[in-house]
């Protein structure tokens, strides 16, 4: 559904929503979707044409992305619409860096990748 590459409108999301967060602390769906509305009326997150996706708003792929934090152990639900922060997300500072903690975390959870644990489109 979103045309913007997955790491730009990802990235967006880390500095305004999720950057900075403490173990503990909530963040809620409304200031998720507050931020990518945002951004795609700023034209910085552009969607696909879909046809036969009309009935999909843009809360669905935020809604998947969410999901997959979850899934990945950085977010649990509290309540409807409500999430704490689990485990900080954190960005590597050198190249080095990226490609070990890329390398942990396909390590990690290489199972619920290839067993298809982690739903991308349903």
């Amino acid at each position: 559904m979103i045309e913007t590459a997955s790491i730009e409108w990802q990235a967006w999301l880390y500095m305004e929503v999720f950057q900075g967060k403490r173990t503990g602390e909530k963040i809620s769906m409304a200031d998720i979707i507050h931020i990518f509305r945002k951004r795609s009326k700023k034209g910085e997150i552009k969607f696909r044409p879909l046809p036969l996706l009309h009935e999909k708003t843009i809360e669905y792929p935020i809604g998947q992305y969410i999901r997959i934090l979850e899934q990945l152990g950085y977010l649990s639900k509290l309540e409807e619409g409500v999430f704490k922060v689990e485990k900080e997300i954190t960005l590597p500072v050198t190249s080095d860096q990226a490609q070990i903690l890329e390398k942990d975390f396909y390590d990690k959870h290489k199972l619920m990748i290839e067993k298809g644990n982690i739903q991308y489109n349903q």
